[in-house]
């Protein structure tokens, strides 16, 4: 399993919840059409901060990863509980910003996420749909252990047209085998706190 980009001070982040005011970022990394289609489907072009910001799951979580040097997010992502399994939960949504991919952060980031899910919220399985075609997607879920399990097909009324997806999932045992083993990430980013100002994030 290839090793996780070296950390540069320019990669200085931590992940926090989402505020409001990071929508309008998140919107503007769906770049081109197949961006947008692989990050939400289900949402009618254009993307835009109100319809980002309409994207909360009631008893879900949302966080940024966001670049604590220059003040700014990074990244977005879900984990929200897999009804009606309480103990399981999928991660939704997960895109960076075009200027940080390429170096080893979706992996540290989604690491984070499986951290918190697996460690603080007791999770026995998570899950995610990626599509076929999105390759630098499913190898970053790979190299944090997801495996596929299965393929989705889901018809979308905003563009009238059916889309299949690679289910992947990562359960507990395999999480705390790959832990023990060393084999995850060892460099996850840490969980913090956004102050008034995105600079005054204080890691927790």
């Amino acid at each position: 399993m290839a090793s996780p980009a070296p950390i540069r001070p320019a990669d200085a982040c931590c992940v926090v919840p989402f505020e409001p005011r990071f929508a309008g970022d998140v919107a503007s990394w769906a770049t081109d059409d197949t961006t947008t289609r692989w990050l939400a489907p289900g949402t009618p072009p254009p993307l835009t901060r109100e319809k980002v910001a309409d994207w909360a799951c009631a008893d879900g979580d949302r966080y940024v990863m966001l670049d604590i040097l220059r003040e700014r997010p990074l990244g977005y992502a879900e984990l929200n509980p897999f009804r009606p399994a309480r103990d399981q939960y999928w991660l939704g949504h997960v895109v960076l910003a075009p200027t940080s991919r390429g170096r080893g952060l979706g992996t540290r980031f989604t690491a984070a996420l499986l951290d918190r899910a697996f460690r603080q919220l007791f999770a026995t399985r998570v899950l995610l749909l990626v599509f076929p075609d999105n390759v630098v997607a499913r190898r970053c879920y790979e190299r944090v252990g997801f495996r596929p399990d299965g393929e989705e097909q889901r018809f979308f009324e905003h563009c009238a047209r059916d889309y299949r997806f690679l289910r992947m999932a990562l359960d507990a045992r395999r999480y705390r085998e790959l832990r023990a083993r060393q084999v995850l990430p060892a460099n996850a980013l840490l969980f913090g706190r956004a102050g008034p100002t995105l600079g005054a994030a204080a890691v927790v």
